[in-house]
């Protein structure tokens, strides 16, 4: 048996023990441990490397709030069960990744917005592949999950939620929905407060009496609150001794003190502790004299765990989600509930009340009050705690202290590495909000989603905006509250059950035709049929692909790219091939009234679709219109403005630029009438008022046309007559119509 675990103490077997293992190392516990206290209970307090920094963390609490040993307390031991920590290499004890804790100052709050920005070239070859490698916690399973998991609905006249001393009563009495999570302690803020061994008081208690562990054998306690007392008084009538008890109150309540001085714990009231010390676990407490806001010297006091507590903060996250408000309470410095739309009740803890026999009494009151209006008869059963422990205390940001802000190591998130210090920084940085502030230091994200971090951060960004706690907001909690696998969401929705499926009647001849599915809507229909031979689909040859293979009987290489924009191919053959195989091609595509085209119409498409070539496209007759740029073409006035101003602006176009491959939009030409989009209009003769080789070629002048009879608009091939052109009138050439791809309709 541990030295740390009471025999025969707490809801464990005893005589049922089960071996597990920490990262290869053999440990024993009971049946009904988690893996944290059975860890605590063979003195094991180093579960992991922190986030951001790889600190030494050890747990803090004993539920689902816990920030560094998650999964320890919240997974039942077993027999035979494998546990490895997470965010260390090589070991645990050895973590070459702790170099980030001496470079602190290199990762203060949003580093990763200020310091990943150059050399530009890095992003891609560096910061990238790094960052990625470092993100996220421990790894996801690769082998499917052997459990199976369903769901269903559960209609009820009454839902308790939160199994309590107020729940309890609530569900004797009948309420609708009674929401009774009660309170999560608060932890306190100083240097050092994330070594294993520090941990909330609370937590300590839990060990002690569910699982018969003491967390240590020599403790320190710090507090502002009178719940630390009880804490302590528990581990020391249970065998631990009380190194010092330090109350940041200068007039602790005397009863407390009373018994305290019966038990031989000393206490240090108006008292501070200001850092801790210890490589892999806390070894000592520094704590000094606190007088009018002055910190006087500090004295180190030797313990092996630290307990810690700064009052309670009402479970609010369920009830945040029925649309709830949630009102400030200054004498508290927390939030409670307010108003709610929906048949729902909080009753204890939730809506900060303390101590045993007050949460009894609310929730027996709250559910008799229901009961009445829903028309039952009950009455107050007026249930009594004995030797009930209530108390008070006092909100703090942080701890005083007599280091320099810039030095104190002070967490107020343990999951992500947040301190005290980052949130200043986030503030005066420009985050007003504490939204703002969240997103830029990640405090309270992850899975604290505000259960430890949220009053405490909130508190100190209050404090630097000079504002009041309500003025600065409350962050959005999200779930789920507590850890839930993928598979229980999920339920039987997976593999052939992932997503109903409907089928038509035909669908079963559709099958047998070989026919590839796809949902239409809620239904399955048939995508296509594929035959053999035929095309080739984007999926089996995608872009930029490249296969050898045989093109009409010739040794080629088939690629998958274009140089329009649109699907294409491109096939190489020898060169005394090429003529034969344009012959097949031609030949093989008559039937679908195939349409070759030239380098202008793959131009035209190039450019339209934005695709621009320096020099070919740069030479002053192409403009961003264009390329359907023009929606980014500034209003100042630049070099060459004038051959960009559209013809409809008075600009270059007026005078002459691409007659064919504008767009109506933003046009420099206008458009032959009866000539669609990409299409090439030909001058047949040349112009005579065209010049060079424009004259002989493609049109490049604005141009007035007509198609010859209203038959030929919309044809693969048209012909029209030019009435007017930028030369004088009228003009003698004649156009044609080649179209760039199947033509849908003409615009006359």
């Amino acid at each position: 048996m541990s030295r740390y675990r009471i025999p025969g103490k707490g809801r464990v077997d005893h005589a049922a023990p089960v071996r597990f293992s920490l990262d290869g190392r053999s440990y024993t516990g009971l049946r009904g441990d988690t893996v944290a206290s059975a860890l605590l209970a063979n003195g094991v307090h180093l579960m992991g490397r922190s986030f951001k920094h790889h600190r030494p963390r050890g747990a803090v609490t004993a539920g689902s709030e816990e920030p560094n040993a998650l999964i320890g307390n919240m997974q039942k031991l077993r027999a035979g069960l494998v546990a490895e920590s997470q965010n260390k290499w090589p070991g645990l004890g050895f973590d070459l990744g702790a170099v980030n804790d001496l470079a602190y100052p290199l990762f203060s709050a949003g580093f990763y917005y200020k310091t990943f920005m150059w050399p530009r070239a890095f992003w891609d070859r560096l910061y990238e592949p790094v960052i990625r490698a470092a993100a996220g916690l421990g790894r996801a399973p690769g082998e499917p999950d052997p459990d199976r998991y369903a769901s269903r609905y559960l209609h009820a006249d009454l839902l308790v939620v939160g199994a309590g001393p107020a729940g309890q009563a609530a569900a004797r009495a009948g309420l609708r929905v009674m929401l009774a999570q009660g309170a999560i302690e608060k932890p306190l803020v100083f240097d050092g407060n994330d070594r294993p061994g520090v941990m909330l008081a609370g937590a300590a208690q839990t060990y002690l009496h569910r699982f018969g562990v003491l967390v240590g054998k020599r403790a320190a306690v710090v507090t502002s609150h009178d719940n630390a007392y009880f804490a302590a008084f528990d581990l020391a009538d249970a065998g631990t001794r009380i190194a010092v008890l330090v109350d940041t109150r200068e007039a602790p309540p005397a009863d407390l003190l009373d018994q305290a001085r019966s038990r031989g714990i000393e206490v240090l009231a108006g008292h501070s502790v200001t850092a801790t010390a210890g490589r892999l676990r806390v070894r000592s407490v520094r704590v000094n004299r606190v007088k009018d806001g002055q910190v006087a010297g500090g004295q180190p006091i030797a313990c092996d765990c630290l307990l810690m507590s700064g009052g309670w903060t009402p479970s609010l996250h369920l009830f945040s989600h029925t649309k709830g408000s949630l009102i400030w309470d200054a004498a508290a410095q927390t939030y409670l509930p307010g108003e709610t739309i929906e048949e729902c009740h909080v009753a204890g803890a939730g809506k900060g009340l303390w101590g045993c026999g007050a949460v009894l009494a609310d929730g027996d009151a709250a559910g008799v009050a229901a009961a009445r209006a829903l028309g039952h008869a009950a009455s107050e059963a007026a249930p009594q705690a004995a030797h009930d422990r209530t108390g008070s205390g006092e909100a703090l940001r942080e701890l005083p202290s007599d280091l320099a802000p810039g030095l104190a190591r002070a967490f107020v998130d343990f999951q992500n590495d947040v301190t005290a210090k980052d949130i200043r920084l986030a503030v005066r940085e420009g985050m007003k909000s504490i939204e703002h502030v969240k997103r830029y230091t990640t405090t309270g994200m992850a899975t604290d989603q505000g259960k430890l971090a949220n009053i405490n951060g909130l508190m100190i960004a209050a404090d630097t905006l000079g504002k009041a706690p309500p003025q600065v907001g409350l962050t959005t909690f999200r779930p789920p509250y507590t850890p839930t696998t993928f598979g229980a969401l999920a339920g039987y929705h997976r593999g052939s059950h992932f997503e109903v499926t409907r089928k038509t009647p035909i669908d079963p001849w559709a099958e047998e035709q070989g026919a590839v599915f796809e949902p239409v809507a809620q239904w399955r229909r048939a995508w296509y049929f594929p035959r053999p031979g035929e095309g080739i689909s984007a999926d089996a040859f995608p872009h930029m692909s490249v296969a050898e293979c045989r093109v009409a009987g010739i040794p080629a290489r088939l690629f998958r790219l274009s140089f329009t924009g649109e699907p294409g191919f491109e096939i190489n053959v020898p060169a005394r091939y090429g003529l034969d195989l344009w012959r097949a091609l031609i030949a093989a595509g008559a039937p679908f009234d195939i349409c070759p085209y030239g380098t202008e119409t793959m131009h035209v498409l190039r450019a339209e679709k934005g695709f621009i070539i320096v020099g070919q496209d740069t030479d002053g007759t192409v403009t961003p219109a264009d390329a359907g740029l023009g929606h980014r073409q500034g209003q100042a006035r630049f070099r060459g403005q004038t051959l960009a101003v559209p013809a409809r602006h008075g600009g270059a176009g007026a005078r002459g630029a691409h007659a064919v491959r504008q767009r109506d939009r933003g046009a420099l030409a206008r458009r032959p009438r009866g000539v669609p989009h990409g299409c090439l209009a030909l001058l047949r003769p040349a112009c005579p008022h065209l010049a060079g080789d424009r004259a002989r070629g493609t049109c490049r002048r604005s141009v007035s046309a007509r198609a010859e009879s209203p038959g030929d608009a919309g044809k693969r091939a048209a012909h029209g007559r030019v009435d007017a052109c930028a030369g004088r009138a009228p003009c003698p050439a004649r156009f044609a119509i080649t179209p760039a791809y199947p033509l849908r309709s003409a615009r006359p």
